[in-house]
């Protein structure tokens, strides 16, 4: 499939970028507090980003602007203008109200830290809100770049990120400024939108040609969202939750909740999200026979590989934390928290790889309501069970829920 194969080959790249990121803060900083006030930050940057735009921005804009390249290259840059000025507006509101709103935001995320890692959570926050422009137009940039059948830009978006938080980890232990961890972020963007500048004049900006039809486009690009809004809300939603209720067990558990995730979403990077990104840049153009046979193979491979690895990680997940994490700072209790979490994730790897792929196939296919509904219902459920389950079950009851 056009576009798999680079995405799967960067998948790697970028996904052992990010290992050794994730381990390297681990060893420096384990579960403390710096750790657990990045987390929060990171969280409090990235929900707003993603409840406006991620899924939205993808299904949205691809399929219609890979469809409108093949019609009409004219219209097809008209498209791409008032989207990306859309995003352009967005990324500044949701940068002003970052700012604004940082205090009262990281407190609804973490209700249950000490004011210490809150405050320096809301420091933190104010550097990863001033990369959002970046974030946002660096990813318009790919999709655009993906519509033309490139895939530069989309493949080296995890590494980049990766590099700079790579930086502004060792900046921050040597410095002894934990805030320099979230500069990393903004700069890594920073760096990124530069070279996605280069990168889309290669291929050949758009030019403002047709304003008059950007009215017409806009409400087309709102057509196509519209059904899918709720899955936005949906998932923001279950991780702002998931990020409260593990403040509400430990500061701990809000550091190692994403340690955990890093041996669950290393599947996701490597093989669900580019067949996810690849399906929707091309099913656009196929018929729903050839689409339907299309997922049904790439459902068997993924469930033939996944349903043992969720097996084994299930058995294995207090060995597989030790082995790749237990170092320098990061101690027997913070093992503990994340092998517990882990377990939880585990049971439900093989399902969140298959939903992913399914998803994008419907957004490619314009069946946004349906998988809407079918993300919205996982999402409650996730809901309802961190907050029925934590209690009883700590950690573990984050990585089930998620399940």
């Amino acid at each position: 499939m056009r576009g798999a194969r680079s995405l799967l080959l960067a998948g790697v790249a970028g996904k052992l970028v990010g290992v050794f990121r994730e381990l390297l803060l681990a060893a420096l900083y384990g579960t403390s507090g710096p750790v657990a006030a990045y987390r929060v930050a990171q969280t409090a940057t990235l929900i707003p980003i993603n409840f406006f735009t991620a899924d939205a921005l993808s299904a949205g804009f691809l399929p219609n602007e890979t469809r409108m390249l093949r019609a009409n290259e004219a219209q097809a840059a008209a498209f791409y203008i008032v989207v990306n000025r859309l995003i352009l507006g967005i990324s500044v509101v949701l940068t002003l109200g970052l700012l604004v709103a940082r205090d009262l935001w990281v407190r609804v995320l973490a209700p249950g830290l000490d004011q210490s890692i809150t405050t320096l959570a809301a420091s933190m926050l104010v550097a990863m809100a001033l990369g959002v422009p970046f974030y946002l137009s660096t990813a318009m940039g790919s999709y655009l770049e993906m519509a033309h059948g490139r895939f530069a830009l989309a493949s080296a978006r995890a590494s980049v990120q990766s590099v700079g938080l790579i930086v502004g980890t060792v900046a921050a232990y040597v410095l002894d400024r934990p805030t320099l961890l979230a500069w990393g972020f903004t700069l890594a963007y920073a760096v990124l939108a530069i070279w996605t500048r280069i990168r889309l004049r290669a291929i050949g900006l758009p030019v403002p040609q047709r304003p008059g039809e950007y009215p017409g486009l806009l409400r087309e690009f709102w057509i196509s969202i519209r059904p899918i809004l709720l899955v936005p809300i949906a998932l923001q939603g279950s991780f702002a939750v998931e990020r409260s209720v593990a403040s509400l067990i430990s500061s701990d558990t809000v550091a190692a909740l994403d340690y955990a995730r890093l041996v669950t979403e290393t599947a996701m990077a490597l093989v669900a999200a580019p067949l996810g990104l690849a399906v929707l840049a091309n099913i656009g153009a196929m018929t729903a026979a050839d689409t339907t046979s299309l997922v049904e193979d790439l459902l068997r491979r993924c469930l033939l590989i996944f349903v043992p690895i969720s097996v084994a990680l299930v058995t294995l997940a207090s060995p597989v934390t030790q082995l790749v994490f237990v170092r320098g700072a990061f101690d027997a209790e913070s093992s503990k928290t994340t092998a517990s979490i882990l377990t939880g994730l585990a049971f439900g790897l093989w399902a969140q790889v298959t939903s992913y792929v399914m998803v994008k196939a419907l957004s490619g296919r314009h069946r946004n309501g349906l998988a809407a509904i079918c993300v919205g219902a996982g999402s409650l459920v996730m809901i309802g069970s961190d907050l029925m389950l934590y209690r009883s079950l700590g950690p573990l009851a984050l990585g089930l829920g998620a399940s």
